[in-house]
């Protein structure tokens, strides 16, 4: 016990009593325990996702362990707090008119904190409006229907639909020559008493624009005028977002670069010119590799090449290989070059040298290619060119020589999405890698 009397009370004193005072607080809590154990339960959701969204943001669920309460009052509190968030995920998933309650069982052991959910039915999509602000008579501009923003009338009026929604809509009027959309006002009005949603949309579509000069940063080896052939539109064509991510694929495709941005300016020039800029970062353009191998049927190998993706600064990749196995040497060189006279043309060269000693022959042979590809449509590649063989084949004793001229012809036809990791569609063709890339530039 503590004795204050004929103690005279200091400010230096009076410190004393105070932190004497929280040390035996702080050793009464921890003597307590770390806090109040209890579990969550959130009924009345049958499906298994929305319950799963609902415990992710529910601070009851999150806190239980990394911060319990210290008594019942902080946990109904905390259980409080929770439902307004809980109702207002409900909203985004349509359930306008929802109702949450929390229920906490204090003979429980641990003590059960119960959150009771009557769902109802979600609210329907009734209607989808979109209003113009702002916009002079001439101005051409093709308002989509609902369906075409993903919005589904008479369908479930969540949250997210809309504002994905709200981003078609934006997305849509950049491809049609607008730089600088926006969404001035959005209105989402709940009818009850129906149980359905209205949505405005108030547009701003701000004033139209055509391309202007084209500036590119970051080149140190490439040169620019192989990036200026990618580059889709003319200075003076009608500005369409799309395009700017052509632009971006197709170089990104290429390989010589580690990054590639491309910007507009921030306000248009005189003649509602719209300045752009692709910024670069190259990445470097030789690689050396080795490799060891074994194969039941060459036994030990060995492979080491080197390659490089921008012999004549315009995208050329050459690529020298030497290969050695216990029955074979070969040495390759291949070459690539695309935009071969067209800017959807490729032209690939191949030379091999090799010697082949299995059991039962000897054979050293020559092999060399000469290839064109194009891009006939989307997809569709043809590919055809000369090639010929020479080998002088030694057995039993006996040496023979052969020669061999070939035409190969190839048409390809390519629906994946993406060629490496490919998530639909497919390939009908021979898997000519390099007409295979040709065909998926953008």
């Amino acid at each position: 016990m503590l004795i204050l009397s004929h103690v005279k009370f200091t400010p230096f004193a009076a410190w004393h009593v105070f932190v004497w005072f929280a040390l035996q607080w702080g050793v009464g809590v921890m003597a307590a325990g770390s806090g109040l154990d209890y579990k969550v339960a959130i009924t009345g959701v049958p499906d298994d996702k929305l319950r799963t969204t609902l415990e992710d943001i529910s601070y009851t669920v999150l806190l239980r362990k990394e911060r319990p309460p210290m008594s019942l009052a902080m946990l109904r509190r905390r259980a409080k707090r929770d439902i307004p968030r809980l109702l207002k995920a409900l909203k985004a998933e349509g359930y306008y008119g929802a109702r949450l309650t929390a229920d906490i069982d204090e003979k429980a052991k641990p003590v059960r904190v119960t959150f009771q959910v009557a769902l109802g039915l979600p609210y329907l999509l009734k209607s989808v409006e979109i209003e113009t602000i702002g916009v002079d008579t001439k101005l051409r501009v093709k308002l989509p229907e609902p369906q075409e923003l993903g919005l589904g009338l008479g369908k479930p009026a969540k949250a997210r639909a809309i504002l994905n929604g709200q981003e078609s809509l934006i997305g849509l009027l950049r491809r049609q020559g607008f730089p600088f959309p926006r969404i001035a006002e959005r209105k989402v009005m709940v009818d009850h008493g129906e149980q359905t949603v209205a949505v405005i949309f108030h547009l701003d579509p701000g004033p139209t624009a055509r391309f202007g000069p084209t500036r590119i940063t970051g080149l140190k080896s490439v040169d620019e005028g192989f990036v200026r052939n990618k580059v889709p539109w003319q200075q003076g064509d009608r500005f369409n977002a799309d395009t700017l991510t052509q632009i971006q694929k197709r170089l990104t495709k290429t390989g010589l670069f580690a990054t590639v941005r491309v910007m507009t300016g921030e306000t248009l020039e005189a003649g509602g010119l719209l300045p752009v800029t692709i910024a670069v970062t190259e990445r470097k353009h030789r690689t050396q590799s080795a490799g060891v191998s074994y194969k039941t049927d060459e036994g030990l190998g060995a492979t080491i090449s080197w390659e490089h993706r921008n012999l004549l600064r315009h995208g050329e990749r050459l690529r020298l290989t030497a290969i050695a196995s216990e029955i074979a040497l070969a040495a390759e060189a291949g070459f690539r070059k695309p935009e071969f006279l067209r800017n959807d043309q490729l032209l690939c060269l191949k030379l091999r040298m090799a010697e082949d000693r299995p059991d039962a022959f000897t054979s050293r042979n020559l092999y060399s290619s000469l290839l064109v590809g194009r891009k006939l449509a989307k997809g569709v590649v043809l590919g055809g060119g000369v090639a010929f063989k020479a080998a002088d084949v030694e057995q039993f004793g006996e040496e023979d020589s052969y020669g061999l001229v070939s035409l190969p012809v190839h048409l390809g036809w390519y629906t994946s999405d993406n060629l490496l990791d490919p998530s639909h569609g497919g390939r009908r063709a021979h898997p000519w890698s390099w007409l295979a890339g040709l065909a998926s530039d953008a």
